[in-house]
């Protein structure tokens, strides 16, 4: 490892490589996630890169609080990085579905026009309790894309949270809708 760290050029990424390759044949992802975080750590132009390659890691580490440890560490480095904080999202989910729907606001502010970081909110919304909150990302859904799917989500969230208008509004739209006659046969 320590000579993985010290290579430099393209050697570096070979090194780099093998030592990973090592550590997970020896049975230690945390040890190949935690080179990556220490290459992560240093000002280069794949710190990044290799931020993103150790959360990917972190996902074999049985240890959750060590798993937990580096994740923080990699998002405190590139707290603007979406890609890292969607890959943060998904890991932190599998052990603490209230710190994941906290992510997941934080990734769809960073991202605010990115639909697919708005309907992960949504999702986690609902798994937490946050119906109201949910409506709200799934009405946004709607609005941005008119996908049944959202509109129909977003009617049952409303009609559960007795919002009204909300309800109204979307059945509304329902009803302006154009109706298809049928054809007349031949």
């Amino acid at each position: 490892q320590q000579l993985a760290l010290r290579a430099s050029g393209d050697d570096a990424a070979r090194r780099v490589s093998e030592a990973e390759a090592a550590w997970l044949a020896a049975g230690l992802p945390l040890r190949a996630a935690e080179l990556h975080g220490e290459l992560a750590s240093r000002d280069g132009p794949d710190a990044a890169q290799h931020a993103r390659r150790a959360i990917a890691l972190a996902r074999a580490v049985g240890d959750a609080s060590a798993r937990g440890a580096l994740v923080e560490r990699m998002r405190a480095l590139f707290p603007r990085d979406t890609t890292l904080l969607a890959l943060a999202v998904q890991l932190t989910e599998e052990r603490d579905v209230r710190q994941a729907f906290e992510l997941a606001q934080r990734l769809s502010q960073l991202a605010p026009a990115d639909a697919g970081y708005h309907r992960e909110v949504a999702r986690l919304a609902e798994a937490t309790g946050h119906g109201l909150r949910a409506l709200d990302e799934y009405l946004w859904l709607w609005r941005r894309d008119h996908l049944a799917r959202d509109r129909q989500r977003a009617l049952e969230l409303a009609r559960q949270n007795w919002d009204l208008s909300v309800v109204r509004e979307l059945l509304e739209v329902e009803d302006r809708r154009p109706r298809r006659r049928p054809r007349k046969g031949c």
